[in-house]
């Protein structure tokens, strides 16, 4: 099976590491949620993981050596949702949606067509002339959606799986666009590709990933499908609040924040 994969991955910036030994495996076919708190090191996972910053350890993308694949390689095999992105000149969506398909390996016959099934992918159907500025912010992340999906159209090519990495994809969206997105997110993966999304929502990480990562301090502190990874005592060490997971009468795990308690180092002091 065709994975993304790192062994003993370490980052640092200047004089901190960021990332202390890190093996992580995702699998083609699946949606693999990293979680943890601010600071614990996932975004800079997923940046090693892309190619993005320097890192030393081994990371592979369908078997091949990530460090030695040309940047077109890696702009045909995987696309990188970012946390945000600032678009400084005045260009309509359509354009920014293109640019995918530039970085991409596809050269289809009618990039105006793609442009549009992408944007009726993310439920911006007509949205194209419009200028990126006059959107709101959720409307803009999902214009960005709809570019790395024309980077990565086809979820399996003549190279393999290709993989979508999403940083925080949902954190801008309101809770019908949020589902909308684990949705495509969710399909992209059946349909043979690989996903790896950064999430803070863990109910929506419950819900949507096949695999969790979870992680503190630049370390990976459990692994494994969601109602492994989501126990009281593991959320409590990595969040520093006690949360009690629960079991939904139609299977799977959901946590209620109504229920979390924060650790007497985190709390308010009585006084």
């Amino acid at each position: 099976m065709a994975t993304i994969s790192a062994e003993n991955l370490i980052v640092r910036y200047d004089a901190n590491t960021i990332l202390h030994s890190v093996s992580f495996l995702a699998r083609a076919g699946e949606v693999t949620v990293v979680a943890g708190p601010n600071g614990s090191g996932k975004s800079t996972l997923v940046k090693a993981l892309s190619g993005e910053v320097r890192s030393a350890g081994a990371i592979t993308i369908n078997g091949q050596d990530l460090r030695s694949c040309k940047g077109w390689q890696l702009a045909a095999q995987r696309a990188v949702l970012a946390q945000e992105t600032t678009v400084a000149f005045p260009f309509t969506v359509a354009d920014v949606v293109g640019l995918g398909i530039t970085a991409g390996a596809m050269r289809p016959a009618n990039p105006a067509s793609m442009i549009e099934m992408a944007l009726e992918r993310v439920g911006l159907s007509g949205f194209g002339a419009r200028r990126i500025q006059t959107l709101s912010g959720g409307e803009r992340q999902r214009v960005q959606l709809a570019r790395v999906l024309c980077q990565i159209w086809e979820p399996v090519g003549d190279d393999g799986p290709r993989w979508l990495i999403m940083d925080e994809p949902v954190a801008s969206l309101d809770i019908r666009h949020q589902i909308a997105l684990m949705e495509l997110a969710r399909d992209y993966a059946r349909a043979g590709g690989g996903v790896i999304a950064v999430m803070h929502d863990l109910n929506l990480s419950a819900m949507y990933g096949d695999q969790m990562v979870l992680m503190k301090s630049g370390r990976v502190a459990a692994t494994g499908a969601p109602d492994a990874v989501l126990r009281p005592e593991t959320l409590a060490d990595v969040f520093g609040c006690r949360l009690h997971p629960n079991l939904a009468p139609s299977g799977g795990v959901f946590v209620l924040p109504q229920s979390a308690l924060a650790t007497p180092a985190l709390a308010y002091a009585a006084e």
